[in-house]
């Protein structure tokens, strides 16, 4: 069963998301990321596999020490592939590539078969507005989304685990300030 580490924004950011999933969803677009009981993130890891203890413990320890952290969504993208992704992309920060990197050393140890783009080196952090657009979705749903305000200022408030298929929250640790 697969899990995610994910980052959790500032309510601001929480409501300016759900807002454009609301819209593609009221539009007939696309309402996956509300039909799966998803909040707004950004993903560090997603990988295969039992959720452990272990993982949830070195998820709390390596919270312990982090801080609140502030980034900008500066754009809208979508994936080279078939899966019909669109998202919120972050400004290159190097913050934000430090939280993962050293995200990817701490869970080293534990052998995780994380997927392809959440690797150490492999990393696109983005926020989903859709999946499995088709291609006739694409540019209605960036009309929607374009009426976002960028930049768009976002404060990483916590770090969770998440199990997926079906989405179920574990637990979340909050960042210091």
């Amino acid at each position: 069963m697969p899990f995610a580490v994910e980052c959790y924004f500032d309510p601001a950011t929480e409501d300016a998301v759900r807002n454009i999933w609301r819209a593609l969803a009221d539009a007939k677009i696309n309402s996956r990321m509300i039909d799966v009981g998803a909040r707004p993130h950004i993903s560090l890891t997603v990988a295969e596999g039992n959720l452990t203890t272990e993982l949830v413990n070195h998820l709390r320890e390596f919270t312990t020490n982090k801080t609140k952290l502030q980034i900008q969504f500066g754009s809208l993208g979508i994936f080279p592939n078939d899966l019909g992704v669109m998202f919120l992309a972050p400004r290159a920060s190097a913050e934000l590539a430090n939280l993962h990197l050293e995200w990817c050393a701490a869970i080293a140890p534990l052998d995780l078969a994380v997927w392809d783009y959440y690797s150490a080196g492999d990393w696109s952090p983005h926020c989903t507005l859709a999946v499995g657009l088709i291609p006739e979705q694409f540019a209605e749903a960036f009309s929607i989304c374009r009426s976002t305000r960028f930049p768009l200022p976002v404060e990483i408030q916590e770090i969770g685990v998440t199990k997926l298929r079906p989405v179920e929250r574990v637990q979340s640790f909050a960042l210091a300030r």
